[in-house]
């Protein structure tokens, strides 16, 4: 038997796999992570899967006298997300960086909120693909700093609050 953490793991984590084989005078392990090439020989060897998935992680543990037995257990990998928000846009009409929208991967989850100095709500959304265009109340907003909040939400329920400051530019 074996057992792995993290307990949740998801893609690029440092997987460590401990064996828990009991028997006689164990003396040798081989492991398959996946449908790879990808092998180890240590007892208890660490790997990174690169991509999520649900992989099938293989021990087989020899004893002394070659006696060999093997122990197949699944493995999922869950999506890692992030999010790159930029940190100034100039919504000036001429189709370049005329919005303020985060990008990322792995998102299932997303509330965006922008506000002004004062504290007063300029822009709301839950639609990732949705950004600010700088407009509130009909006008666009003056050139300043201006205060965004955004929670973002993995498929595996792994949340993430960010705050930060954009800057408008005309």
């Amino acid at each position: 038997d074996f057992y792995y953490g993290p307990g949740a793991p998801i893609e690029n984590d440092q997987i460590t796999f401990t064996d828990a084989s009991r028997g006689q005078q164990i003396n040798g392990w081989t492991w398959f992570f996946g449908a790879n090439d990808k092998s180890s020989l240590y007892q208890n060897p660490s790997y990174i899967f690169g991509d999520p998935g649900s992989y099938a992680v293989v021990l087989i543990v020899k004893n002394i006298w070659g006696c060999k037995d093997t122990v197949i257990k699944p493995i999922n990998i869950g999506e890692d997300f992030s999010i790159y928000v930029p940190n100034a846009f100039t919504p000036n009409g001429d189709g370049i960086n005329d919005t303020f929208q985060p990008k990322g991967h792995g998102i299932v989850k997303y509330d965006m909120m922008v506000f002004d100095r004062w504290g007063e709500k300029l822009f709301h959304t839950t639609d990732f693909f949705k950004g600010w265009d700088g407009i509130f109340k009909g006008e666009l907003s003056k050139d300043d700093t201006y205060v965004w909040q955004i929670v973002v939400k993995n498929a595996e329920g792994k949340s993430k609050s960010l705050k930060g400051i954009v800057t408008l530019v005309k």
